[in-house]
């Protein structure tokens, strides 16, 4: 779960058993988590998972039901969003369609009241670092989708704050823009130092931009670590069915840990797995095997580790890879994702395969 920072590491945001209730529904229920100082911190779950209400209330934009929230130490719940060292760009921009890009830019400051000069080259200074120099007298609606979010972003950086929220500020983009905005995001974040806190439904642009993130299901969170902990070791169904694509079957621990692996059954298939979960033998599990995790060929050599034989039944080409549906012998189904290669495309529907599976890619969950 989460990696608490040590005494000389103070956090940029601080969480404490933060609780938010409407009327009968629960949207948070008691999260607590740390943010580093000059961390890229994404939020992710589906849809009604309280990543936004989370966002708002470090923003000071909702109020807590109960719980604490600091910022380098100093308890904000009771500070107005305009009194906290934060700035927020929210998802649908919010931009002054009658103002110009350089006025936008320059709302929050005369908010403030910084003098106009000083106010100016602020501006300035930062349409420079989101590469819109050149454009401060055009109107937003003369400009794209990725520029406006420049603006947006722009506008959350010009008063220096020392914490921007980002509530899923990509959702409307296509594609191709969406994945050059990642990359500029990851640029501006190291480039002005402050901490960014995103929130995402999509796993790919958090795994993408993250230094940590925060798995949310339900008002909690289930786990908290970098890209690689979240994806390599999931801490339970939920994560590995959320994050990427992952075979998960159900099985019975056959032979407790010896170290960090224990070996289940699932059907008559033995399969040795990392196991980071206390479990004893008889106890039902849940193993969890990524896709392209999965070794297929006509015949393989026979000391693979976790080795068994299948049949194809469905194939789909996916331009990257193809991926395999294959129907093991007590009629449970795996999907494999192959490089669409010669050897692996010379597999065709209704082949028999051999499988195999390195211990360390099967985890054993105890959910």
């Amino acid at each position: 779960m989460m990696d608490r920072l040590t005494v000389h590491e103070a956090p940029a945001v601080e969480v404490v058993d933060v609780r938010k209730e409407f009327a009968n529904f629960i949207a948070l229920h008691g999260v607590s988590v740390d943010i580093r100082r000059n961390e890229f911190f994404s939020l992710l779950g589906p849809s009604g998972c309280g990543k936004t209400t989370l966002l708002r209330i470090i923003g000071g934009f909702e109020a807590p039901t109960g719980g604490e929230v600091r910022i380098h130490g100093e308890s904000v719940v009771d500070l107005p969003p305009y009194r906290r060292k934060t700035n927020m760009v929210f998802q649908h921009l919010a931009l002054f369609p009658h103002l110009s890009v350089v006025e936008n830019i320059l709302f929050p400051l005369e908010m403030k009241r910084t003098p106009a000069a000083l106010a100016r080259k602020k501006a300035m200074d930062v349409l420079e670092m989101v590469r819109l120099s050149g454009m401060q007298d055009r109107k937003i609606h003369e400009l794209s989708g990725g520029q406006r979010q420049r603006v947006a972003i722009a506008r959350a950086l010009v008063g220096d704050p020392e914490v921007v929220l980002l509530d899923e500020p990509l959702g409307a983009l296509d594609l191709k823009l969406r994945l050059q905005m990642q990359e500029e995001l990851r640029r501006l974040q190291k480039a002005v130092g402050s901490t960014f806190i995103f929130v995402t439904h999509d796993q790919a642009e958090a795994i993408a931009m993250s230094d940590r993130i925060a798995v949310m299901q339900a008002g909690r969170i289930i786990q908290v670590g970098t890209p690689h902990d979240i994806y390599e070791t999931p801490s339970c169904r939920f994560v590995a069915d959320f994050i990427g694509h992952s075979n998960l079957l159900k099985g019975v621990v056959a032979q407790e840990p010896g170290g960090e692996h224990c070996v289940v059954s699932v059907g008559d298939i033995r399969l040795t797995g990392l196991c980071r979960a206390t479990v004893t033998r008889g106890q039902d599990v849940t193993v969890a095997i990524r896709y392209e995790k999965i070794r297929v060929a006509r015949s393989l050599p026979k000391n693979c580790s976790n080795a068994f034989d299948a049949d194809v039944v469905d194939v789909k080409y996916l331009g990257s890879a193809l991926r395999l549906k294959l129907a093991l012998s007590q009629g449970q189904q795996l999907q494999a994702d192959l490089p669409p290669d010669f050897e692996s495309s010379a597999i065709r529907q209704g082949a028999r395969v051999t499988v195999s599976i390195e211990p360390s890619n099967v985890v054993v969950l105890a959910d």
